[in-house]
């Protein structure tokens, strides 16, 4: 029995640093936008925002941070006064933020959309 509960606690410790060194595309993204955010460079922020929204939709779909993160992009572009390109992730995020797991504010998605029109 000592030895079998060794080999679980072996076998879970191993599972953890394995999940540990497994990379987050979307958090790495997200963190650049941040960073970008924090130093003003909306350019960068606009690109990484862009990279997590894509990343979040190839691995979640519509679920997961994808809505929060449509939203984001959306807001970055209308601050570079891109309109017509802000238009389409505040439209998704929108109708993605009826879903309560969303994570999006009905509101705050229909006031970015509304700006984008």
């Amino acid at each position: 029995m000592p030895r079998f509960v060794s080999w679980v606690i072996a076998g879970l410790a191993f599972c953890a640093a394995a999940a540990a060194q497994t990379p987050n595309p979307v958090l790495e993204h997200y963190r650049a936008y941040g960073d970008a955010l924090g130093r003003g460079d909306l350019i960068a922020a606009e690109a990484a925002a862009e990279r997590a929204f894509s990343a979040s939709q190839q691995r979640d779909g519509e679920g997961g941070r994808t809505a929060v993160l449509a939203l984001n992009l959306a807001t970055v572009r209308m601050l570079r006064q891109n309109h017509s390109g802000a238009r389409a992730p505040a439209e998704l995020a929108l109708r993605l933020s009826a879903i309560a797991e969303s994570g999006v504010d009905q509101l705050a998605a229909a006031l970015v959309l509304g700006r984008a029109e």
